[in-house]
């Protein structure tokens, strides 16, 4: 086998292990937040984690914390199932189905106004 090709190898093997990672990272932030274990949450997430949705984006772990916090006091029976799960470079997209009943405080994230 050439140097090259054995580089080659190398960099796919790397990157492999390295998208495993993240989606592993990714699920095991929903089962802490089905479990509303928000201080494993804090050791998981990096400080400039993005959250995207459909509306806009919550920039950094802080403000992200915020939306999950209040989501789940409005949603207390709150679960979270991932449907799918895609992950490429430092990227990982999830579909999920949330399930929950409104019964906690009204949901008034800053993160929605």
């Amino acid at each position: 086998m050439s140097k090259r090709r054995y580089l080659e190898l190398v960099v796919k093997w790397a990157i492999s292990i390295s998208l495993k990672a993240n989606t592993v990272i990714v699920r095991r932030m929903f089962e802490a937040i089905n479990g509303q274990n928000l201080a494993s949450l804090d050791e998981l997430m990096a400080p400039d984690f993005v959250l995207h949705m459909p509306a806009e984006q919550a920039r950094g772990w802080e403000a992200n914390r915020k939306v999950i916090e209040d989501e789940i006091k409005a949603f207390p029976d709150l679960h979270v199932a991932i449907e799918d799960i895609v992950a490429e470079e430092d990227k990982v997209c999830v579909r999920l189905k949330e399930t929950a009943t409104h019964t906690g405080e009204s949901w008034t994230s800053t993160y929605w106004q």
